[in-house]
């Protein structure tokens, strides 16, 4: 029997025939025969693969969504954050980036004017207000504006005060055209 239904599939392949499309040289028990062997031959091991492709794309998007899943919940960044914050500063993005919020957006507060000289977060352009001259409410509070120093400045410390970084000075703010003693630490008694 399998060599007649051997013979039928290859009349049909030299007809170029579909398989289903018979001619009528076959039986109805030869056609049978040979959509079998055409679905055991040809259909059913193309399905077969194709239900292995889909299983494997099912696991791999079940992986897939389990790592979305638990991305963030195993998501330790701080080291990267530390040694990016290390770099920033070694490189001086960091200091930019703080000094141009301090010089926009701050005004940094001192008790004293020696407190102001000693800081080492000023930078040109910053505000300082101080709560006294030489102690906290002293009467000495005073404005000051901070810049780069220049050749024809003069440091006296009451109007022009130098600070830790030497190539700034501190200047005094003179509001109201009123300047008082004390803001130089001049007690009058």
């Amino acid at each position: 029997m399998t060599n007649k239904i051997d013979a039928c599939i290859q009349v049909c392949a030299d007809w170029g025939l579909i398989p289903t499309s018979f001619r009528q040289c076959m039986t109805w028990e030869e056609q049978v025969l040979w959509l079998m062997k055409f679905l055991n031959d040809t259909v059913i091991p193309t399905l077969n693969s194709v239900i292995d492709d889909e299983s494997d794309l099912s696991k791999a998007f079940d992986d897939l969504k389990s790592y979305v899943d638990n991305y963030f919940d195993n998501l330790d960044v701080q080291e990267e954050i530390d040694n990016k914050l290390d770099e920033m500063a070694d490189d001086g993005t960091l200091a930019e980036i703080i000094s141009a919020y301090i010089n926009l957006r701050s005004l940094l507060v001192y008790n004293t004017v020696a407190d102001m000289k000693l800081a080492e977060n000023l930078a040109d352009g910053s505000y300082v207000s101080t709560y006294g001259y030489t102690a906290m409410g002293d009467g000495g509070a005073a404005n000051y504006k901070v810049r780069t120093i220049t050749n024809e400045d003069v440091v006296d410390e009451m109007t022009l005060i130098a600070l830790a970084d030497e190539t700034l000075v501190a200047e005094l703010v003179v509001q109201n055209s009123t300047v008082y003693t004390k803001q130089f630490s001049i007690i009058g008694d």
